[in-house]
């Protein structure tokens, strides 16, 4: 199944023309870092949704320990909460960085049980 990820830099997706040419998951951005919210989350998770889409959400990631992916993780889950409801795909972590090692592990664990957590 083919998909893409957008977020607001993307301008002004036409969706049913994704959608006309095969594609049918659309990943959304929601945050970014702890203070971030894209401000088209909300239009693309609901203009998806009515172009028949399969969607899901995701968290671009800034962390450089568990201490700050967990504060992440709370950012992203209070800024999609509300939009469960649309979600078909599983909640996203979009990971750019050269944190490495160890430290990037604990980091990616502390942030999903931590998501993990707001969704109970």
């Amino acid at each position: 199944m083919k998909g893409f990820d957008i977020y607001h830099g993307s301008g002004n997706v036409n969706f049913k023309r994704a959608h006309d040419a095969g594609y049918r998951i659309a990943m959304v951005k929601a945050t970014e870092g702890k203070t971030f919210k894209d401000p088209k989350f909300a239009t693309n998770v609901k203009a998806a949704k009515a172009a028949g889409f399969k969607v899901g959400a995701y968290h671009f990631a800034r962390f450089t320990s568990p201490a700050v992916a967990r504060q992440e993780a709370r950012y992203f889950y209070g800024a999609v909460k509300g939009y469960l409801k649309y979600m078909d795909e599983p909640l996203a972590l979009d990971l750019e960085t050269n944190h490495a090692g160890n430290q990037l592990v604990a980091s990616m664990q502390a942030f999903f049980r931590a998501e993990k957590a707001y969704r109970s």
